[in-house]
């Protein structure tokens, strides 16, 4: 018994050095770097030198939780990560792939947009999240501030403790009705797409501001200009 648990150790070992067997590691980035299909990953850090900023491209692979730190620069367009920290002005830029947690956190910004997939989408205190695409569940504003410039929202917005700029145009925003009770957020998005969103929390309604988008203030600007004219 006591060999052939030796024998199966040792064949773990050997595969894992050929790359047949692949065992989730972890990994740091101090210099540019790229996660691509095939690599498993349980926790990733990526970090500036003082001569360098440093950036990965994710196109493809898996990674447990992700931690970007510094200004450092995270370009995702494929791929699964399970958690997405991202601290100290980096930036990372989305455009598909899946991942569960995005949040932003210390002046740092997350840019959303294409075919990206996630559960909720979080701007945690100081950061900030731009969402121009993709599909996910909750946005959550707790401390940070959400530009919602499109995408869909399938669930709900939190909005406690941190805001949600809407923009568009025909914005309207209630703060009663919707799934929960709570209200709800209605409009179209610049490329004509109409979209209701629910919203979730006591005080919600309060931490979201509707913004006309371009057309839709020269226009309201017009009007004024001609009312003051007849007066």
């Amino acid at each position: 018994m006591v060999r052939k648990k030796t024998l199966t150790i040792l064949s773990v070992v050997l595969f894992a050095g050929t790359g047949i067997y692949a065992v989730p590691v972890d990994k740091i980035f101090t210099e540019d770097g790229v996660i691509q299909n095939a690599d498993e990953y349980r926790y990733v850090d990526i970090y500036d030198t003082p001569l360098d900023r440093t950036t990965v491209s994710m196109f493809g692979g898996s990674v447990i939780r992700l931690i970007a730190y510094d200004s450092s620069v995270l370009n995702f367009t494929g791929g699964t990560i399970s958690i997405l920290d991202a601290h100290d002005f980096c930036t990372i830029n989305v455009s598909g792939g899946y991942i569960h947690s995005p949040m932003a956190w210390d002046y740092s910004t997350i840019n959303i947009n294409g075919a990206f997939n996630a559960v909720e989408v979080i701007a945690a205190p100081a950061g900030i999240v731009n969402v121009m695409g993709g599909t996910m569940k909750v946005i959550a504003g707790e401390g940070g501030v959400i530009n919602l410039y499109g995408g869909t929202v399938t669930d709900s917005i939190h909005a406690v403790g941190g805001w949600v700029n809407v923009f568009g145009y025909d914005l309207e925003k209630s703060f009663t009705g919707g799934k929960y009770g709570y209200g709800y957020v209605s409009g179209f998005w610049n490329d004509e797409t109409a979209f209701t969103i629910d919203l979730y929390g006591h005080g919600a309604y309060n931490h979201i501001n509707l913004i006309p988008e371009p057309g839709s203030l020269v226009l309201f600007a017009l009007g004024t200009l001609l009312i003051k004219r007849k007066q």
